[in-house]
């Protein structure tokens, strides 16, 4: 049986394959321009081509394939989301440390990629994909996320920000801690630059400054009619949020997901 991460390249590519062209020449070879540290285990990549390739358009809410060389000779494909916009002249994945647990093996392309991706280093990285993207149009936005489910979010709110800064956008993240929350810097400038949001933050450590302590109370969540709700983070987290928001009347198609985990969302709770 295909692990999650390689289900979502055989997706990926499965077009390409079907037009004739050979999976193997998907992969290109990426440089990393940036290495920058991020909140607690985390640290984001900004990586441009390692030659002439122009840089792909993609849609905010997309993810990249990424492939690394382990010590023991195999290439593991790992899929990140973009956590920025387009426009910047490259493409950036925001990567979190995944320790293991007593029933659970350390993420070993996580890990690899903290220990010894670089600066100038490269690194062979697929082309963006996925189906949970930023619709267009001009009604309310409700950005939900948990954890490291916060990278599509960014991407999201950057493009926002930069080219609809008039558009409802609601932030609502949950998190371990201030120290744990990536990204934070970033969706605060992008914030800034609109002209009606609002964020709304849970730590389960306490409360910090203007954020709620505990779990996120969906039921609080800012709602219209017109709303269309993203949702990333863990399936127990996206399955509660995603039942709230049917049940006080958000119509199904207008709450956008994708599961790349094990385990899947309840279609018909409402």
């Amino acid at each position: 049986m295909l692990s999650a991460a390689s289900a979502a390249v055989v997706r990926a590519t499965l077009p390409v394959v079907r037009a004739g062209v050979e999976p193997t020449a998907l992969w290109r070879r990426w440089r990393v321009a940036k290495r920058l540290d991020e909140a607690g285990d985390t640290v984001s990549f900004t990586l441009i081509p390692d030659g002439d390739d122009a840089i792909p358009d993609f849609t905010p809410g997309q993810y990249v394939s990424v492939a690394v060389d382990l010590p023991d000779g195999r290439r593991q494909p790992r899929q990140y989301s973009l956590s920025q916009g387009l426009g910047r002249g490259s493409l950036r994945i925001t990567v979190r440390r995944v320790r293991g647990t007593a029933t659970t093996p350390d993420g070993v392309v996580s890990i690899h990629l903290h220990n010894h991706l670089a600066e100038d280093d490269s690194l062979l990285v697929g082309p963006p994909a996925g189906e949970t993207t930023l619709v267009p149009g001009t009604s309310p936005v409700l950005l939900v996320s948990a954890g490291i489910g916060i990278t599509p979010m960014a991407a999201m709110l950057d493009h926002l920000a930069r080219t609809q800064p008039p558009r409802p956008v609601v932030v609502a993240h949950a998190d371990r801690s201030p120290a744990h929350r990536a990204l934070r810097a970033d969706c605060a400038h992008a914030l800034a630059g609109l002209t009606h949001s609002d964020c709304l933050t849970w730590y389960e450590s306490g409360q910090h400054n203007d954020s709620r302590p505990g779990r996120m109370d969906p039921g609080v969540l800012p709602l219209t009619p017109d709303t269309t709700a993203y949702l990333c983070g863990p399936v127990p987290f996206m399955r509660d949020v995603r039942s709230s928001l049917l049940r006080r009347g958000l119509p199904a198609e207008r709450v956008r997901y994708e599961v790349f985990g094990p385990g899947m969302l309840d279609q018909h709770t409402g």
